[in-house]
Formats: structure tokens, C-alpha cells, sequence
């Protein structure tokens, strides 16, 4: 993960930005309703997760979804993963309902 802060943070400090994690920003009132998809296998998952809590208990509605056995990235590994096809299917349709 140092490797990527290096490539994504122009300096440490950076990190503390809520623009580099959301799950710092100091208020989610007015934050558009979202869906959080994680993947339990990716370093990632449990900020997914917390961030998905965080705007619940700000009262933003939030669909969050876990894929067991998923690794970062996996919706982009389409057709050979099927949950990579179901996820995006997750997405699609909650873009659907959102833009009816």
C-alpha cells in the first residue's frame, strides 16, 4: 500500500485529505445515496465497509454489497469471473433505479 500512496499522494499529509478517504470527511449529510461494493480479498475491503456504515448512520441511503473470495479489481474481469458479471449487473441496475 506504500507503493501506491507514493503513486497516488503527492506528499504524506495528503493521506489526511477526505479527497484521498472519504471515510475522513468531517460530515456525509447531503451525500448523494451509494452503492459500496467490496471485495473480501482486497486490503481494501473493510474501508469499503466502513465507509458504506458511515453514510448509513449519516441517514444516506446505501447499498453495500460484499463478494466473497474477490480481489481488487475483480469487475473488470468480465466474462471469465461471473461475480465480476453479477457485480456489474448490482451496479447497472442500481444506476437504473437511481436514473429512472
Amino acid at each position: 500500500m506504500a507503493w501506491f500512496a507514493r503513486h497516488y499522494l503527492r506528499s504524506p499529509a495528503d493521506a489526511e485529505d477526505w479527497r484521498a478517504s472519504p471515510l475522513r470527511a468531517p460530515n456525509f449529510a447531503g451525500v448523494a445515496p451509494a452503492i459500496v461494493i467490496t471485495a473480501e480479498c482486497d486490503v481494501l475491503h473493510d474501508d469499503g465497509e466502513s465507509y458504506a456504515e458511515a453514510l448509513r448512520r449519516a441517514g444516506v441511503p446505501v447499498e453495500y454489497r460484499e463478494y466473497p473470495g474477490m480481489i481488487h479489481g475483480f469487475l473488470g474481469m468480465v466474462p471469465g469471473v461471473d461475480d465480476a458479471m453479477n457485480a456489474q449487473r448490482h451496479v447497472w441496475s442500481a444506476f437504473k433505479r437511481a436514473f429512472a
